[in-house]
């Protein structure tokens, strides 16, 4: 190790030599190799590097500054935003950014108006990164710039700085330029603070429809975290009705936040609960709901375990297989019936040998179920049984016939 240091230590000086070669590719190499290792002790000579006579040295040199992260360079930088060329501009942004110190604000308010497209984009990028109210203003201004991605990064960087952009952008709904007022609803939705509701609700009327539609989106985006973490907390109410209806609410809108929530409703001492939130977490599709569906299905209910097969189909993850084949024996046909139209939803083959089994099921429903699950999933192994399921129902022949003929045009 003690070598090992040695040889680094080497290497670091090797290096800061390297920055006064003649060769101009040795100084940039050095330079790009100084911001890799991110070693404090190279700032100083970076910082004299940015004055280097070689374009792509200076570029190289801010970049490396940035890498490192070092509020040393931020004066040096701010320079370096006045370089003649744009790409040292540019790395000089960008480092500006990384660093986050509010001294460059200015500076970079300023570089909101280079010349070049790609320096102003990242200026607003790291005016976002720094987060300073002083930003906000001349962000808004930027909103109605005729270039598209300009507008998106501006945007961003609004969205970035968050609540102190929120007064801001509300007085920016009364603009005269639409463009101004829809750009304003868009970032606003995305920031997400309910005092921008009635300021958004009331442009609902706007006399521009792209204005009236960002701003109703924006309303949406505000209010459904709201709604959903009023809903996450009438979960716990004592009254039942609160519980399921906050159980159904939350499948509908099908947030991936009501996930967890929703897994400690399969608990609830109410039947009628367990398989609302069964259902909801089917509605969702989300894979971390499989685990605990799963163990639902020996839910004391026969209801709650046939709803949760079903759900378990909807999310269509292979691992729930083996608890479906179980299912296949349950004691209620209803629950067997589910089980083999999830496993046919699946489309798992290791399901095909079971469902077989169970064409044999004493329950003309869950035979019926069966038959068309085997034409889903398709697998040749089927065909034959399928072929001698010599039925007394002729609504199951009909439907194994169908079967057969899927599993023959798959083959």
């Amino acid at each position: 190790m003690k070598y090992s240091g040695i040889r680094e230590e080497h290497r670091l000086s090797t290096l800061i030599q390297d920055l006064k070669d003649e060769s101009p590719d040795i100084r940039k190499q050095a330079a790009i190799s100084l911001g890799e290792r991110r070693d404090p002790r190279a700032v100083g000579p970076l910082i004299r590097a940015l004055k280097d006579k070689d374009k792509d040295v200076r570029e190289r040199a801010a970049e490396a500054l940035g890498e490192i992260g070092d509020p040393r360079a931020v004066g040096p930088l701010i320079q370096a935003l006045k370089d003649e060329e744009w790409y040292v501009r540019l790395e000089a942004a960008i480092s500006l950014g990384v660093i986050k110190d509010p001294l460059a604000v200015e500076s970079l308010i300023q570089d909101l108006r280079d010349e070049n497209r790609e320096v102003r984009e990242r200026a607003a990028e790291a005016l976002g990164e720094i987060g300073d109210p002083r930003a906000v203003a001349p962000l808004i201004q930027e909103l109605k710039d005729e270039n598209k991605g300009f507008r998106w990064r501006t945007a961003r960087a609004l969205r970035n700085i968050g609540g102190a952009a929120v007064d801001p952008l509300i007085e920016a709904l009364k603009e005269d330029d639409a463009d101004i007022r829809k750009r304003a609803a868009t970032v606003l939705g995305e920031i997400g603070d309910p005092r921008a509701i009635e300021p958004l609700t009331q442009i609902l009327r706007d006399e521009d429809p792209d204005v009236r539609l960002r701003a109703a989106g924006a309303v949406r985006k505000i209010e459904e975290p709201i709604l959903i973490q009023s809903l996450i907390e009438d979960l716990k109410n004592e009254d039942p009705a609160v519980r399921w209806r906050a159980v159904e609410s939350l499948g509908e809108i099908r947030d991936p936040r009501a996930i967890d929530p929703l897994v400690q409703k399969l608990k609830d001492e109410i039947s009628d609960i367990r398989k609302r939130a069964v259902m909801s977490l089917g509605e969702i599709g989300d894979s971390r709901a499989v685990a605990p569906l799963i163990h639902a299905l020996k839910d004391k209910d026969k209801d709650v375990r046939e709803r949760a097969a079903e759900a378990l189909g909807k999310i269509g993850e292979p691992v729930v297989v083996k608890s479906l084949i179980q299912n296949l024996y349950d004691e209620d046909p209803i629950v067997r019936k589910r089980a083999a139209m999830a496993l046919g939803e699946i489309g798992d083959p290791r399901a095909v040998e079971p469902l077989i089994q169970t064409l044999k099921d004493e329950d003309r429903d869950v035979r019926k179920r069966v038959a068309i699950s085997l034409g889903e999933i398709g697998d040749p192994r089927a065909a034959k049984p399928l072929a001698q399921a010599m039925d007394e129902d002729p609504d199951i022949r009909k439907k194994a016939a169908i079967a057969l003929q899927k599993i023959k045009r798959s083959g």
